[in-house]
Parts: C-alpha cells; structure tokens; sequence
C-alpha cells in the first residue's frame, strides 16, 4: 500500500498512470494498493481521519467486498455496444448497472440516440437506462495550452495515446479543428520505451508531420529523455480533457442528501 507520489520521474511505472493524473489534477491524497480496504485505513491514518471522511473509490464497482454509500458507474455509446470480457471490456453485463445509484452519461450521446429517427438497440438501451434512474449529463471538452491552442504542434501533428478508446480522442481532435494526420494507439495503460517514440516520429516523418499530441493521461508516463527524443523532431503538447456536468449544483444536493442518509443509518 502506497501513497502516490506524482512528482518521482517513475511515477507512473510504479503507481499505475491514473492514480498519477488523479494526484496530480485535484491535489488530494491518493493511495493504491491490492487490499482497497487496508489502503483506505493507512490513508485515514495518515490524514488523521477517525470517523469522518470521503473515500472516492475509482473502479470501485465490481469491488462488492467494501460497503459502499453510492455508487456511480459512467456509461457511453460504445459500452452499449460491448461484449464481455475478453471479446469487449465490459466485466459486467449491463443488467448489473441496476446496482448503481446514479448513471453519468455524455450528454451529445444520449441526445443523438433519443432524437434518432430510427429505432436502434442503442436508443432502446438509452431509453431504458433514462427510464430505471438518476442520470447525470455531463459535457466534455478538450483544452488545448496557450498561446497557439488547436495549432500547438503545427499544422499537421501526429497523435499518440494508451486509452481504452482512442477513436474518441481522434474525434474530439478532429471536431475542434486540429488537423491531426494519423492517430497511433497503444494498448489502455501501454508503458512507454523509447522504440515506442521512434515508432511515433517514423510515422510523424513518412506523412511529414509538424509535431506530436497526447493526453495528459499519457504524457505522465513519458520521461524526460523520451519527451526530448520526440522535441527533436517537433514540438509536443499535451492535451487536458474537461468535463463539467450539465447542472452541477443539482449534482452535489443529491450527493450530500444520500451521503447524510447513509451516515444517519449508520449512527
């Protein structure tokens, strides 16, 4: 059991790289480990937590040996669409979200399939899930840095990322107007080598690409010898990804009203 330190060089490698972004983007403690319930006691103990608390489990679903206040479980299209483990990446099939307390959704995907014309099994499965409970609508955008944004790499930049779901990123660059020449994927986690860079630059140098993109997801797994074999070539910018739910305020008055439950239940 360990406290996630994003600031080692080799963070990633020995914390996993969501725990690292996670630590690094909200600044709170973060702690991984095998034994979800011994790692959530060491960090109560470090915080000097006795009875009160948040512990904000990520892939926490499937984990039924810890009691749970709420639990909320993100769905899209493609998770519509899935099969289970190991021919897709659902571990559960879709009649298990009825364990949930609250569904997240992509707003513009639930709106695409409601107003469809025609019927699909996804616009069914939508309806369905609108119909059995809470849904949270949340909006999603990329940011690019300042000062040049969408052309930080250049006219014609190469991507590159390790994501369940790459198309999803190669889209979300394309709609806001990055001209991006080839998207390369790696598998979701994949640990950067430096052939790993020398794939992305061979590929940058046969469509004469003018630099590279990533997540942030991605970028805290590339060291500095890796980032500077790809700065050679071109320049490198790391794209955040923002979600904002559609009415935040009605988010948290669910959230602190089934949270005051819960501790009223307990007490």
């Amino acid at each position: 059991m360990e406290r996630v330190e994003p600031e080692l060089e080799y963070a990633a490698r020995r914390f996993g790289d969501e725990p690292v972004l996670i630590a690094e983007r909200t600044g709170v403690p973060v702690w991984v480990g095998e034994n979800r319930y011994i790692a959530g006691r060491r960090a109560e103990k470090e915080a000097g937590a006795v009875m009160r608390g948040v512990h904000l489990l990520d892939d926490g679903f499937q984990h039924r040996k810890l009691a749970r206040s709420v639990d909320i479980v993100l769905v899209t299209s493609a998770d519509l669409e899935d099969s289970l483990l190991p021919a897709g990446n659902l571990r559960e099939g879709l009649d298990a979200l009825q364990r949930a307390d609250v569904l997240v959704v992509r707003q513009n995907e639930v709106d695409a399939a409601i107003d469809a014309g025609e019927p699909s099994v996804n616009k069914r499965a939508w309806e369905m899930l609108r119909e059995r409970g809470q849904m949270w609508m949340v909006q999603r955008k990329l940011v690019f840095p300042a000062p040049l944004r969408v052309f930080g790499a250049g006219l014609r930049p190469v991507a590159f990322c390790a994501i369940a779901r790459p198309e999803d990123f190669a889209a979300m660059l394309q709609n806001a107007g990055c001209g991006v020449v080839e998207t390369v994927a790696f598998a979701d986690h994949h640990r950067y080598t430096a052939a790993d860079m020398e794939r992305v630059i061979a590929v940058a140098k046969g469509l004469h690409g003018s630099g590279f993109i990533t997540t942030e997801k991605d970028a805290v797994k590339l060291t500095l010898t890796m980032r500077r074999q790809l700065e050679d070539h071109g320049p490198l910018m790391v794209v955040a990804l923002e979600a904002e739910f559609a009415d935040p305020a009605a988010v948290l008055r669910a959230l602190e009203a089934k949270l005051v439950r819960t501790e009223a239940r307990s007490s």
